[in-house]
């Protein structure tokens, strides 16, 4: 098992495996349809798997290049039959080069992943696996986020759902592309790869810790592979410029301009400290020594610690920014062994765009972080992190949530979704 760190190494790495001689689809992709694949084809309990379409495509991809493969959707069975089944897809190319890749998803999935685009973090320019002759299939995770809010986490309420979602779907999906690729080309990969990134790098971690004997590499980009503390992390922040209550407003918030006054300040502090004044603070050491909570508030202080305005920050959100640029000590360790979520980069180059830390001084889950007076980001991978898998309440208060009075749950669950 070999996890492959960059898209160069990546590439080199496919190129340079054994050379085959292709495969052609031995049977009709008819012969797929309606299908049953047996439980016992899957390597964890199921009820095993049913393909819903079979269908010939002859297409065109991103990059120009034709392509002409079976189409293959179908669900994998819950043994809990109030349970969304695995939504997934597999494309069995007309030629094959004896190869699958598995793509990973993103946030907390829920949309079925096609295996038809390039994956995570490769140039645009070239073909996509599918139409270089790879066996390429993803999955939904095993829930169904349409018509739900970002983030959404309902799904976790059911434990086959969370199970699915935290590490099963990855092995079964592999094995439902394997018993096709048998089936349809009377041969298994020579050669299974995994590639995602986020969410989908978690889920390559977990094809590279839990399932190594059925993938040969793994592309793991920007993995979200330690969950809960990510979440507390999120929560952490958000609790630091809201407080600890949904809708009520909070004198720690700090608006966009201020972030703005903030991030000059630190930029006119650090910016020439790696020899090139150029907006990018590169010598990140030396801006910690420059530039700390001590420094930001001899500098931003307003007059009396009161807000008096966009050009200075009050006590308040000089809290805010401690706490935000500070560790944040869980006050436990997780069964990883961590006890802490790194400090985020406020005062060491970050511009927190985008409404990184919202547009209103108030947490309202209804306005999203891309629309106008929106909630700071990360609040929703914290909501999600505290209702539907921790919790279990989707009526829960985030902020209101205190991990020290949790610990057991949270140890728990993080046995289940974290693959650190």
């Amino acid at each position: 098992m070999v996890i492959l760190k960059n898209i160069t190494a990546v590439l080199t790495a496919l190129a340079c495996s054994a050379a085959f001689a292709d495969i052609d689809l031995k049977a009709p992709c008819a012969n797929l349809q309606d299908m049953t694949i047996p439980s016992a084809a899957i390597g964890l309990p199921t009820l095993g798997a049913k393909i819903l379409i079979a269908a010939d495509i002859t297409d065109t991809d991103s990059a120009g290049k034709a392509r002409s493969y079976c189409k293959v959707t179908g669900n994998i069975l819950s043994v809990d039959s109030t349970a969304s089944p695995i939504r997934f897809q597999v494309n069995l190319p007309k030629v094959w080069n004896l190869r699958a890749l598995q793509f990973g998803g993103g946030g907390t999935n829920g949309s079925v992943v096609t295996g038809l685009t390039a994956f995570s973090g490769a140039p645009a320019d070239i073909p996509t696996p599918l139409a270089l002759g790879y066996v390429t299939l993803g999955s939904d995770s095993g829930h169904d986020s349409a018509g739900k809010p970002p983030f959404d986490s309902s799904f976790a309420l059911k434990q086959e759902e969370l199970m699915n979602f935290a590490q099963w779907q990855v092995k079964k999906t592999i094995d439902v592309a394997k018993f096709l690729t048998e089936k349809m080309y009377g041969s298994k990969p020579k050669y299974t790869y995994f590639a995602g990134g986020s969410q989908g790098g978690h889920e390559g971690f977990d094809a590279a810790q839990r399932y190594p004997e059925d993938y040969d590499g793994v592309i793991a980009h920007y993995p979200a592979y330690n969950v809960i503390n990510m979440w507390l992390g999120a929560l952490a922040q958000a609790k630091a410029i809201y407080g600890n209550q949904l809708g009520v407003a909070s004198n720690a918030w700090i608006s966009p301009a201020k972030v703005g006054m903030l991030v000059a300040y630190v930029r006119a502090q650090c910016d020439a400290l790696d020899g090139i004044e150029d907006g990018i603070i590169s010598n990140v050491r030396a801006c910690n020594a420059n530039v700390n909570a001590r420094t930001v508030r001899a500098a931003l202080r307003c007059s009396n610690g009161n807000d008096a305005g966009n050009q200075c920050l009050s006590d308040a959100q000089l809290s805010a920014v401690e706490k935000i640029a500070s560790p944040v000590d869980l006050g436990f360790a997780l069964p990883s062994g961590s006890n802490n979520y790194p400090s985020w980069p406020l005062l060491e180059g970050g511009t927190f765009l985008n409404n990184h830390l919202g547009k209103a001084n108030s947490a309202d889950l209804a306005k999203f972080p891309w629309t106008p007076e929106g909630t700071a980001f990360q609040l929703f991978p914290a909501k999600s992190g505290v209702t539907g898998f921790l919790t279990q309440d989707m009526r829960y208060d985030p902020l209101a949530f205190d991990p020290l009075k949790w610990v057991d749950r949270i140890r728990q669950v993080s046995t289940w979704t974290d693959a650190t």
